[in-house]
């Protein structure tokens, strides 16, 4: 990870604490800390900042969150494997608050296909018109990715589906408020089932 200035640090923390307190969402923390301090916070940094307020301040509240989540994904994941699915995203990261949805990206397959292959498998599966705004959707393209939400159990989970050969979310470093496995970028339904099985 790279050496931020105070400046950069300043800005990804009143961002973060706007997510994570105040519920904002990330574009509009992002235009509030820009205000506030200067310059617009660096993504991965507020993420950062995100997993650093709930470890100091709802630890045990976030980590069962983030626990929902991740189970939402899983039964996804495992329910309809001809998807291949992998999960991505701040439910992986964790950096993810109540409204964040699981982000999953289903490679090499078309939108009617996985349409028909979620709804066989009991979901009911809502085609979005713009894509929900994430680090992956805005890096991907909207042109290069067609989007479906579910509802899991209460928890909302989206299903990207992209081209053959769409290159995944890289693994990073972690930060002190991860596990490796959660800077790992994307993680494949058994990777995902182990660590939860392992988590207590």
């Amino acid at each position: 990870m790279r050496e931020y200035t105070r400046q950069e640090q300043e800005a990804a923390a009143v961002a973060a604490k706007l997510i994570a307190a105040e519920g904002r969402t990330w574009a509009r923390a992002f235009r509030d800390a820009q205000s506030s301090v200067g310059i617009r916070p660096d993504p991965n940094l507020t993420a950062s900042e995100i997993r650093r307020w709930f470890a100091l301040f709802a630890p045990h509240e976030h980590q069962a969150l983030l626990a929902a989540k991740r189970h939402a994904a899983l039964h996804v994941m495992r329910s309809v494997p001809e998807l291949n699915c992998r999960l991505i995203g701040v439910v992986l990261s964790g950096a993810a608050v109540e409204t964040s949805p699981a982000e999953l990206v289903a490679i090499g397959t078309g939108e009617k296909e996985a349409f028909l292959a979620l709804l066989n498998a009991g979901f009911l599966p809502e085609p979005l018109d713009a894509p929900y705004p994430t680090a992956f959707a805005r890096r991907v393209g909207e042109k290069c990715l067609d989007s479906l939400l579910l509802d899991v159990r209460g928890e909302p989970v989206l299903v990207r589906i992209v081209p053959e050969h769409t290159p995944l979310p890289a693994l990073t470093r972690p930060d002190e408020f991860q596990a490796e496995w959660e800077a790992a970028g994307a993680l494949p339904s058994d990777a995902l089932a182990q660590v939860l099985s392992d988590t207590p």
